[in-house]
This record gives C-alpha cells, sequence and structure tokens, in this order.
C-alpha cells in the first residue's frame, strides 16, 4: 500500500506499507533551500542527500517500459545498493547533524521511514512514490475546499464510497458518469461486496487498479504496474 509518512497508516495491520520518495527527496530539497544562497551549489551534505534520491529515480525511469519481473530484477542490481549506500550515509549523518534542524528533519525522515522507503524492492508492480494515488484524490480536495465539511459522519463515508467508485473506474478504463449510476443499484442489498462485481469489471481481476475511500487518501492499492 503506497503511502506517504502519516503515522496513522502504521495502525493497519496485515498491509505492507510502501513508501513515497518523492517525500524523503522533498526534505533534502527543503533543507538545500534553506541554506544561504551562496551555498547552494556547494558539495554540501543536503546536496548529497538530493543526488542519492536523483540516483533512485533516474533508475527508475529508465525501468518505466519494463515488465515487472524485469523492473524487479533491475532493481536488485541496480537499486538496491544505491540504498544500502545511502543508509550507511544516512547513519553517519544522524550523528553530526542537529535533530530540528531542516537537514536534520530529512535525516531522521528517512530513518524513520526506511522500511517504508526500501518496500519497492519486493514487487516490480509497486512504484517509487504515491504521486499516482495523490492525483487521484485532488478531485476530492478541490471539492473539499468548497464545502469544508460533512454534515453527518454517515455523509463523510457515503462521500468517500462515492469518490473512490469514481476514482476506481476511471483508473481502470471506465465511464465514472455512468458507474457511479449504476453501482447503487447493483450493490442494494448486498451486505459484501467485491469491486470487481461492483463495477461490472470483467476479465482477469487481479490487474484491477482499487483506490479505497478517505482511509486511503494518500495511497493507492494498484495491482497492475501500468
Amino acid at each position: 500500500m503506497h503511502v506517504d509518512g502519516y503515522a496513522g497508516y502504521n495502525e493497519l495491520v496485515n498491509v505492507t506499507l510502501v513508501g513515497c520518495w518523492v517525500h524523503a527527496r522533498r526534505k533534502f530539497d527543503e533543507a538545500l533551500k534553506a541554506l544561504p544562497e551562496d551555498k547552494r551549489n556547494a558539495p554540501v551534505a543536503a546536496r548529497e542527500g538530493l543526488d542519492y534520491c536523483n540516483r533512485l529515480f533516474a533508475i527508475e525511469g529508465e525501468l518505466k517500459d519494463k515488465t515487472p519481473e524485469e523492473r524487479y530484477q533491475n532493481r536488485q542490481v541496480r537499486s538496491k545498493p544505491v540504498l544500502d549506500a545511502f543508509l550507511a550515509w544516512l547513519k553517519t549523518q544522524k550523528s553530526r547533524v542537529l535533530p530540528k534542524s531542516t537537514f536534520g528533519q530529512a535525516i531522521y525522515y528517512c530513518l524513520g521511514q526506511w522500511d517504508k522507503l526500501v518496500a519497492f524492492l519486493q514487487d516490480g508492480r509497486l512504484e517509487l512514490d504515491n504521486k499516482r494515488s495523490e492525483r487521484s484524490i485532488k478531485p476530492f480536495v478541490i471539492g473539499r475546499k468548497n464545502w469544508l465539511f460533512a454534515n453527518t459522519p454517515r455523509g463523510a463515508k457515503a462521500s468517500a464510497i462515492t469518490y473512490s467508485i469514481i476514482e476506481t473506474a476511471k483508473e481502470n478504463g471506465l465511464n465514472p458518469f455512468h458507474e457511479a449510476g449504476q453501482t447503487v443499484p447493483r450493490a442494494r442489498g448486498k451486505a459484501e461486496l467485491k469491486i470487481h462485481t461492483v463495477l461490472g469489471i470483467t476479465g482477469n481481476t487481479k490487474s484491477i487498479r482499487i483506490y479505497p475511500g478517505r482511509t486511503a487518501g494518500s495511497r493507492s492499492c494498484a495491482s497492475d504496474p501500468g
């Protein structure tokens, strides 16, 4: 499950959390920008951390058209050594930084999220970041700025379900307007539902991309590497 650094995800059971390298990289970028302007292009430690992140993204860019199995194999050979070196570097820097400094926060963030950040090595279908899932909730975030609140918990749940149906339909190439209108009749009276049945998806259900509701706000459960 692709996530950001929100601690609440740690409460989920029987779920492997996959961290987001965009968030990790951003920490070092912020640390670099916090430096005096004349030092930002110098070989400072913050830039070194940023370079480690950039190397991982460069590798992923070269693997985007590979199959999941090819991506998995390449990551073991190419990405894992970078990660091992980065971890050793992080541990060295930890003893040298002020934890509350911008650079220190970048170091401690990566160390605290490390198990999640390296989880993408486990499966070639997993991604380096959760940008795609964050893009999928952007319509909800924009809407939330307009209506601000849900009047009742039941209404909030209904809203989350509706958005989940729409985004799941979009991910699977279905007409979201049509599916939103058809889902309620299909689901009525059923205590337990399977997403491919509710959305009328046929074929290989293992490749279905699912975006659960509010509890999955910043994570992707995509099974198909796409």
